[in-house]
């Protein structure tokens, strides 16, 4: 299993970093930031007002299970304005607790690899998207 005391992510420049929050309920949150990891990163989420959206728009949220040393998981995309949500599946390994070899969490088919940082307080898990 992963761990779930923070969140995974891969930075794509000095800056931006792609994250997933995953909790023990088996959803999680999908994100991007700007900011990189960063004090700005844990005031951003620290702060309901900054991050309600993502308690309001799917694409947000997804769910996962863990087989072995397998991650699948699947969550909702962004399509046309209007358009009804449709979802995607990801497939990865778990190479250890805090490193996690996934395709893409974008729309092309590369790997990412995903590292763990510890982050606290995580944003609540409940939604209304994802049970």
């Amino acid at each position: 299993m992963v761990k779930t005391s923070g969140l995974m992510g891969v930075f794509y420049n000095e800056n931006t970093l792609k994250f997933i929050f995953f909790y023990r309920n088996g959803v999680f949150i999908r994100s991007v930031s700007s900011q990189g990891y960063s004090d700005y990163l844990k005031k951003y989420f620290s702060e309901y007002e900054n991050f309600k959206n993502i308690y309001i728009v799917p694409y947000y949220w997804g769910a996962f299970i863990v087989n072995d040393s397998k991650i699948i998981a699947e969550k909702w995309i962004s399509t046309e304005t209007f358009a009804p949500y449709k979802t995607r599946m990801f497939y990865g390994e778990i190479l250890n607790d805090t490193t996690i070899v996934i395709n893409n969490l974008g729309e092309n088919n590369e790997k990412d690899t995903l590292h763990f940082y510890k982050f606290y307080p995580k944003p609540d898990s409940t939604n209304k998207f994802v049970k």
